[in-house]
């Protein structure tokens, strides 16, 4: 049984866009030797229930040639475009599965748990073409190219594949984000953070694009401030790029709000570790975020606006020709500003954003602008730096609140940001305390912060409003209009009314990092 692990880039790439790749200055600089094609035709088990999937792990017997292997690989990390996964391989003969051969101890407890082996039944099969490509690089660096061509099958429906990879073989992968920058400002190479196995089963289920929620990064006590930083971003990456094709879809725009949340989540992060990396050192990853943000945020807007404000005045108000009419502008000018949000994710400028950021956070580029003293720091564990920082935003958040009664719009939207910083912060480290603690805390927290983004949303409401008046002033527009401003206006009184209740709920909860 072969074992190791596996590190690798993997990006979509058009097919027409192949002539293109390889002959890319930067590509024919790196190639080493001439490169080969052959077929790989893989048919990927699981249970009916999927208990394999669900553990994390995908189980594949892959017919190279005239060879059969068998592949295990357990749930990885992935950072930017890059995946780091555990893999047992081992040949079979006749294409059968032997799953004695595995006997690394990850697999044990879940391949002879009752009844797994004997319901293992084909899930899906992928079928391509693959052509292989050795690289070398002035820094000692091999890796492998390996374009993919070819289909997923499941339950007769498919899905192509076109697929670009760059495996590591010895060396660094900052060699590899070095190369696939130089190749991103030419072609139209997307990072994917989704495996063959991912995009498979979701076939299989005759799934659409999948919403990625955050997940909480991993952290012990003993993960240094440095690594808890990379750690948080990475998930920020992988939250952003993957919702970007359901988000272009337009189906779901719950897409679009997790990419937002995303963003929020990674430049919240920027700065929650500004004491150890200052901010001129993370200040063009954050003007990238922020153009984004707002490139992304009228969609987002108007999403609300059309779901969730306007429903509510029409179930009040049903046939109301000025609300029909107003609806109708509305849905203009979101689609105005998903186009806009669309045309931002096809650029360079964002495929620089999120390839560069898993370059940045695999190089670990700020170490550059650090003294002796600050690499020092950012070496040390970082359950004290997370109990400080924890108790400095939350004095903070308690004092800017203190008379939040008498507040005014702006005051309220200020304090809202301020929780949401609390929070994003207490969720990145969480994971450090118990989680019998924190759950109370963040919940009373988010429970507050719903009762504040209600309040800002009929500070949004009112903006949205204007541009539909300037956009068609007719008398059935405005009509509209005003209807929705009197409704706004009074729902924003009654969540008023509520904010006393949530606060002092939030304030009683104790803080859970003493």
């Amino acid at each position: 049984m072969g074992t190791g692990t596996e590190v690798e880039l993997k990006f979509r790439l058009p097919r027409e866009a192949w002539a293109a790749l390889l002959h890319h200055p930067a590509l024919v600089r790196a190639a080493r030797g001439r490169g080969r094609t052959q077929r790989l035709y893989s048919v990927y088990y699981d249970t009916p229930e999927l208990d394999l999937a669900k553990s994390g792990i995908a189980l594949r017997l892959r017919r190279d040639g005239r060879r059969w292997i068998q592949t295990v690989k357990a749930e990885g990390q992935v950072s930017g475009a890059l995946h780091r996964r555990r893999e047992w391989e081992a040949p079979v003969p006749d294409g059968a599965l032997d799953l004695t051969k595995f006997d690394a101890p990850e697999l044990e407890g879940l391949l002879d748990a009752p009844g797994v082996r004997e319901r293992l039944k084909p899930v899906f099969v992928t079928d391509f073409l693959r052509r292989r490509l050795p690289l070398a690089f002035d820094d000692g660096t091999r890796a492998e190219l390996a374009l993919d061509w070819g289909e997923i099958r499941a339950d007769g429906r498919g899905e192509p594949l076109t697929e670009l990879e760059l495996e590591l073989e010895a060396g660094e992968a900052r060699a590899l984000f070095a190369l696939a920058l130089e190749l991103a400002r030419a072609l139209a190479l997307e990072v994917e953070v989704f495996s063959k196995a991912e995009r498979g089963l979701r076939l299989a289920q005759d799934l659409g694009p999948p919403v990625v929620k955050a997940r909480a990064p991993r952290l012990d006590p003993e993960t240094s401030v440095e690594d808890a930083f990379r750690r948080v971003l990475a998930g920020c990456v992988v939250q952003l790029q993957g919702n970007v094709e359901g988000m272009r879809r337009g189906q779901d725009p719950e897409h679009l709000h997790q990419m937002r949340v995303a963003l929020r989540r990674a430049r919240s992060a920027l700065a929650a570790f500004s004491r150890a990396i200052p901010k001129p050192l993370t200040a063009p990853v954050g003007e990238e975020l922020e153009w984004l943000t707002g490139e992304l945020g009228p969609a987002r807007d108007w999403d609300v606006f059309l779901a969730e404000t306007l429903p509510l005045v029409l179930e009040a108000f049903p046939g109301h020709q000025g609300l029909r009419a107003l609806q109708e502008t509305a849905q203009g000018l979101r689609d105005e500003a998903h186009a806009r949000a669309r045309d931002a994710t096809l650029g360079f400028r964002y495929r620089g954003l999120t390839l560069g950021l898993g370059a940045w956070l695999e190089a670990c580029s700020w170490r550059e602008g650090l003294g002796e003293a600050r690499r020092r720091d950012v070496q040390a564990p970082v359950a004290p730096f997370a109990r400080a920082l924890l108790a400095r935003r939350h004095r903070r958040f308690l004092k800017r609140g203190r008379r939040h009664e008498r507040f005014s719009v702006p005051e309220l939207h200020r304090l809202r940001i301020a929780g949401k910083k609390l929070r994003y912060a207490c969720e990145f480290f969480a994971g450090l305390f118990s989680a019998r603690a924190a759950r109370p805390y963040i919940e009373a927290l988010r429970r507050l912060q719903d009762v504040l983004g209600a309040l800002n949303d009929a500070a949004v409401t009112e903006a949205l409003l204007l541009q539909m008046t300037a956009r068609a002033s007719d008398a059935q527009v405005t009509e509209g209009v005003d209807l929705v401003r009197d409704w706004s206006l009074q729902q924003a009184v009654r969540r008023r009314r509520a904010l006393p209740e949530a606060w002092n709920r939030f304030v009683e909860c104790e803080p859970f990092w003493e």
